[in-house]
């Protein structure tokens, strides 16, 4: 079985690819987005994307760097926001595991789910103090959608990936 993080053979360009994309994205994340998370969560999008691009074993891997950072640089909780990243980076590799070819409308509707299994999972680790913090959930799960595309096929483009003639063979 290969790698999922093996796009042709180039394994390092695809890590560094994604940790470049983590790097920029929490730089943004953390200068760019309003205040009480009224935004889009740019490192759980990028999670979101290696999974739907690279896998189950990619989403995992992104996704635990993505929560590590994110909470490194929100100062919450570290534990959390690793486990709830992870957890959706591996939901959504292993939702494209089961669909053939490459479907942007499905893939946007997988960020917008992943976001919200990113959001309850984080809820088990630390309930949230009141609703107002759920009332920017549908907001930020809709731009995540959006934006899944766009970052989709810039990644796609700097990770040298060819579709599904890099995906894993399970």
């Amino acid at each position: 079985m290969r790698s999922s993080f093996s796009p042709g053979g180039s394994r390092l360009r695809s890590v560094l690819v994604f940790s470049l994309a983590l790097v920029a994205c929490g730089v943004l994340q953390s200068s760019l987005v309003a205040p009480g998370g009224r935004g889009p969560d740019l490192l759980l999008l990028t999670a979101l994307v290696a999974g739907w691009m690279r896998g189950t074993e990619a989403g995992a891997a992104v996704g635990l760097g993505a929560g590590l950072l994110m909470g490194t640089l929100q100062g919450g909780a570290l534990g959390g926001c690793a486990i709830s990243r992870l957890a959706a980076g591996y939901a959504v590799g292993r939702l494209r595991e089961e669909m053939y070819g490459e479907r942007p409308g499905m893939m946007a509707l997988a960020c917008f789910a992943g976001t919200g299994l990113a959001a309850g999972v984080l809820v088990l680790w630390s309930p949230p103090r009141g609703a107002v913090e759920w009332m920017v959930l549908p907001l930020q799960a809709a731009l995540n959608a959006a934006l899944s595309v766009p970052l989709h096929y810039l990644l796609k483009a700097a990770s040298g990936w060819r579709g599904d003639a890099d995906r894993p063979v399970p």
